[in-house]
């Protein structure tokens, strides 16, 4: 993921958060990042995972 406003000068690795300008990795992303561990935030809706139909 990408912050609005960055400017990529170089790769950044898969599942990372990047902003900057020159973007710069801030944090890895992790399962802790999921939303469907935010029920709060998804307003009754719910969250559909790979193989769960």
């Amino acid at each position: 993921m990408i912050g609005a406003g960055s400017v990529v000068v170089r790769d950044i690795p898969p599942l990372s958060f990047a902003a900057g300008d020159p973007c710069r990795v801030i944090r890895t992303i992790t399962d802790k990042d999921s939303m469907a561990n935010k029920p709060e935030l998804l307003g009754g809706c719910s969250v559909m995972r790979p193989g769960r139909g």
